[in-house]
């Protein structure tokens, strides 16, 4: 029996089997010496090169072919076939990997050639994502791992909104993973997202938590920080500071009345957010001394409250007016026939609801707005004229008018009011006087004050309010003057 190997030739003989190393297969090359081993490098499309140490003699070197050219880990015995490891290839990738062929014989005692890591196993059924790693699915084109991924939280498609910040997504629910400048999430609550503003919230002013808290005010937040808002009556913010809040009272202050820095001169007092010489009341008497001024037809004069009901205009007066023995520099007329001098008043948002023309009724009354001089005093809307401001005359001795022209009771558009109030620079009277266009309800030859409108002047709220009404009739050319008393 004749056995051979790639190494050499063994004959079998009576006397045993010996090596014939000089009768080597030529097709092996020939005989060299042999050499340190090499690092094998990546596998080529045809062969590799290896070493093969011979047991005794010379050393020879061998080139055989590389089937397949892809050798897989640590070379194993010749003509193995291995699963992939690790298992690279998707599930759908079934059968085997590359075949293994063993480079080194079992008896090549020498050095060997160091086996190189394999190329990476390219997954031959990756699918439209290429293939995904292990705890990712593939969401259209792309592997996401829908435990984390806010665009797919959840499920492939579940993208996550937070207002007012970026979403994050945990286990598979949403999350805020961050608020932009200013937000903050305080409820804790994903769906509605980051939103507390710490720059304007005062329940969260400058952080979740920060409530704010003025005396004698309603708290605001501005930039983050607590501030002073709307003062309550009575009270003023006159040292800025956050921590007392409004923490004057300027009804009464007189280094603060009626507001910050109004200081009162001389003797006066400050009542009721007034610097004040104390009276006791007005004189009312009629006809007065002065003649209609029609402020309309005044060159320069203004025009306002046009086709309202129960509407305000505010501004500031030409001169001082001494009202109640108050010096005042502001004013505003209200469209249902009264005007009050100042900036602090009471009971603005009550409505006239006494009948028969719907008045404010009899004076004093704790309900009606004050201080106040009433006109008419009634539930009005202006007609196309307005309410038209004039001021008169040369300083010293001005007159400031206002002037309502052609007004009627809301829903009795047979009627027609004009009317003017004119109050004196320098001088602590004042006159209401009524013209036309005039025209009372059919049947009716003038009104009657209280019963009918309300005609008189009404102090500042205090106990007991203080007034003084006309009480005779009212129609077109009636004049009323109003004299303070000591």
């Amino acid at each position: 029996m004749v056995r051979g190997w790639v190494l050499g030739v063994c004959v079998v003989l009576a006397g045993g089997c010996s090596w014939d190393w000089d009768h080597l297969d030529p097709s092996l090359g020939p005989r060299v010496t042999d050499v340190p081993a090499v690092t094998d490098g990546m596998d080529a499309t045809t062969v590799d090169v290896f070493v093969t140490p011979m047991d005794t003699g010379g050393m020879d070197t061998a080139i055989v072919s590389d089937s397949p050219p892809l050798d897989l880990g640590t070379e194993v015995s010749a003509s193995d076939v291995v699963p992939d490891n690790p298992p690279l290839d998707i599930a759908a990738d079934a059968g085997t990997d590359a075949v293994v062929t063993a480079m080194d014989a079992p008896t090549d005692l020498g050095r060997d050639v160091t086996d190189v890591p394999d190329v990476t196993d390219v997954p031959v059924d990756a699918g439209p994502c290429g293939g995904c790693p292990s705890g990712q699915t593939c969401c259209g084109s792309t592997c996401a791992d829908t435990l984390t991924d806010p665009t797919h939280c959840g499920g492939c498609g579940t993208a996550c909104t937070i207002p007012n910040g970026t979403a994050g997504c945990a286990s598979g629910v949403c999350t805020i993973a961050s608020c932009v400048a200013g937000f903050a999430d305080c409820n804790h609550f994903a769906g509605d997202g980051c939103e507390a503003s710490t720059v304007t919230d005062p329940n969260n002013c400058g952080a979740c938590g920060t409530m704010c808290t003025v005396p004698n005010a309603t708290a605001t937040c501005a930039g983050g920080a607590c501030a002073v808002g709307m003062c309550t009556g009575g009270y003023a913010d006159c040292d800025g500071l956050v921590s007392d809040g409004c923490e004057t009272l300027i009804q009464s202050n007189t280094n603060n009345c009626g507001a910050c820095g109004v200081v009162c001169p001389g003797t006066q007092s400050c009542v009721v957010g007034r610097c004040t010489t104390p009276i006791s009341g007005y004189a009312v008497t009629t006809p007065s001394p002065v003649a209609w001024i029609d402020a309309c037809a005044v060159p320069g004069a203004g025009r306002t409250l046009v086709f309202q009901r129960g509407t305000e205009y505010v501004d500031t007066l030409p001169f001082p007016v001494t009202f109640w023995g108050g010096t005042n520099t502001s004013y505003f007329v209200n469209a249902a026939g009264y005007v009050g001098f100042g900036t602090l008043f009471y009971n603005l948002t009550a409505t006239p609801a006494l009948g028969p023309y719907t008045s404010f009724g009899s004076l004093p009354s704790s309900g009606t707005p004050a201080p106040a001089l009433y006109v008419i005093g009634a539930d009005l809307t202006t007609g196309g004229g307005g309410v038209c401001i004039a001021t008169v005359g040369t300083t010293p001795t001005r007159s400031f008018v206002i002037e309502t022209l052609d007004a009627q009771f809301t829903g009795m558009p047979s009627t027609h009011l004009t009317f003017e109030v004119i109050v004196y620079e320098n001088t602590p009277v004042l006159d209401i006087l009524y013209n036309t266009p005039w025209a009372e309800p059919a049947g009716v030859t003038s009104f009657a004050a209280p019963s009918d409108i309300t005609v008189g002047v009404e102090d500042q709220q205090r106990v007991p309010v203080r007034a003084a009404t006309y009480t005779g009739s009212v129609t077109a050319g009636t004049s009323v003057r109003f004299t303070p008393m000591p």
